[in-house]
């Protein structure tokens, strides 16, 4: 647990910055907001670095089982808190547990990514496999697309 705390405040600290200049140029938005919270992990995860590699698979793994939850879950929930402040004023008609869920799905998305190399690499029946940052204009298109029609009022 010790090497993932701080590999998560690195991240964590990472999200931050990007929330900050994003704040500091009005320039907030979803799109922006979405891309300032999955980009860091795409750029740690596109490193090289193995143990940077490692962990990246690791969170996929640990991330979708509620066991692991209680013990990893405070780690990352205090920085997502903020962003979903963030999307509560850009988005004050939506409901907060919404808001939770497309962020959610969202991290889903950005941790399936990085897990999926060789499975995309299968599908596509190509023998690249792509840094995870090849994926960020896809990604974000995805996210971005499912987070606005989410948040379409339904009839």
């Amino acid at each position: 647990m010790t090497v993932l705390k701080r590999r998560v405040e690195t991240l964590n600290a990472m999200r931050m910055a990007r929330l900050d200049a994003l704040k500091s140029t009005e320039r907030l938005t979803l799109e922006t907001l979405i891309d300032a919270y999955v980009t860091p992990y795409l750029e740690i995860a596109s490193r090289g670095d193995p143990q940077w590699r490692a962990y990246a698979q690791l969170v996929a793994r640990i991330m979708s089982d509620e066991r692991y939850y209680r013990e990893a879950g405070p780690l990352y929930d205090r920085v997502a808190s903020i962003y979903l402040d963030e999307m509560e004023r850009l988005r004050p008609d939506s409901d907060r547990e919404q808001l939770a869920a497309v962020l959610s799905l969202t991290v889903s998305s950005m941790v399936s990514i990085v897990a999926s190399g060789i499975r995309i690499a299968g599908l596509s029946q190509s023998d690249r496999r792509e840094s995870p940052m090849v994926y960020r204009p896809l990604l974000l298109d995805f996210c971005v697309g499912g987070v606005l029609r989410a948040l379409e009022p339904k009839c």
